[in-house]
């Protein structure tokens, strides 16, 4: 189920005494709002490009959380998820079966004291309730911690973004916050941002490092660096999306025991085109190049989707085919086809 907002995409900090007080209300509009549906802040994401079909699709009006004493360049907003699950085999122990309830709040608070800056900050706190702590994974718990945090200077066709932040690319594949997970992912560091339609994204950043009873933090220094470019108006109904990645770790240990450096370089591009009549299909491509310590890396993917929505039908059901690809290692070459039937209003697991 999710609350909505209202107001620009972007982030921010806290405000003083008026954030504490903002944020009690988050609760109380929680429960006076839990029929309205809602969007989270992405600031690593424009939702007029791309829609990624395989993550849970909000339905309905967006609707703002109302109080009257906060300022116009304030919003709020807030998205409460449930889902339950079991898992027969839990912890790979025969017969161990559990059913457990994911719970997930996000709570934020932008705020817009200029033309050119905007702030925003987000909590998150996540529970699996029924699942032994034991044998819960790092992506189903986190108490209350701190889920986004950044500023925004925009002018013109020009932004910059400095602090805890999404980064979600295209269908996310290699990029994104992994949203069908209690937990989902962000990054800390900055991103640059030059174009709207058709623009071009630098970001240099560290992955937030989940710890579910203390702070979630990054490991030292910024290791993951990428260039996205975003084509929207070149071609009708396509968007076309280059991209370089880096990533560089200064000490990693390689199978044979050895310290060394990681560099990885992810070059590639991604291609998702609508068509009349309910039919799209996405594609990607990417190569890997670098080194692992005194071990090279040599390898490549990719994956072609394409599929039909029924705009006629109850629900919207939708079908779909997708390839798969991957190399690796030279006596291992991974592939696979599959075949899925959902619908546009339900959730459904995203490909792996």
């Amino acid at each position: 189920m999710f609350l909505a907002k209202k107001g620009e995409r972007s982030s921010g900090k806290t405000v003083g005494r008026t954030a504490g007080r903002a944020l009690t209300v988050l609760g109380l509009a929680a429960i006076l709002l839990l029929g309205s549906p809602a969007r989270a802040q992405m600031s690593g994401e424009d939702k007029r490009v791309v829609s990624y079909l395989d993550y849970p699709q909000i339905q309905g009006k967006v609707q703002p959380l109302q109080w009257a004493p906060l300022p116009k360049w304030m919003t709020l907003d807030m998205q409460l998820r449930g889902r339950m699950e079991s898992q027969s085999s839990d912890d790979y122990i025969s017969g161990n079966e559990e059913i457990y309830f994911l719970t997930r709040v996000w709570g934020g608070l932008e705020i817009r004291p200029t033309p050119w800056l905007t702030g925003y900050i987000q909590f998150i706190d996540v529970h699996a309730p029924g699942e032994p702590a034991k044998y819960a994974s790092p992506n189903m718990r986190d108490t209350f911690d701190l889920r986004q945090a950044f500023l925004q200077f925009h002018k013109k066709n020009l932004a910059f973004i400095a602090g805890r932040q999404e980064l979600r690319y295209g269908s996310e594949r290699l990029v994104g916050i992994s949203d069908w997970t209690n937990i989902s992912r962000t990054w800390d560091g900055f991103l640059g941002r030059i174009g709207d339609k058709n623009r071009v994204d630098f970001f240099a950043s560290s992955v937030v490092t989940v710890h579910p009873t203390s702070l979630d933090k990054h490991g030292a220094g910024l290791t993951f660096f990428g260039a996205v470019g975003t084509l929207t108006t070149w071609v009708p109904h396509t968007v076309v999306q280059p991209f370089v990645y880096v990533k560089a770790f200064p000490r990693v240990e390689s199978q044979q025991k050895i310290f060394g450096t990681e560099t990885e370089v992810t070059p590639g591009a991604e291609v998702s085109s609508t068509i009349a009549g309910g039919f799209y299909f996405d594609a990607l491509g990417a190569l890997q190049r670098g080194s692992y310590s005194n071990d090279s890396i040599r390898a490549g993917a990719g994956y072609v989707k394409a599929g039909y929505t029924s705009q006629k039908i109850y629900w919207k059901p939708r079908l779909l085919g997708e390839y798969d690809y991957a190399s690796g290692n030279p006596t291992l070459i991974r592939s696979a086809l599959v075949l899925s039937i959902s619908n546009t209003q339900a959730i459904t697991t995203p490909s792996a």
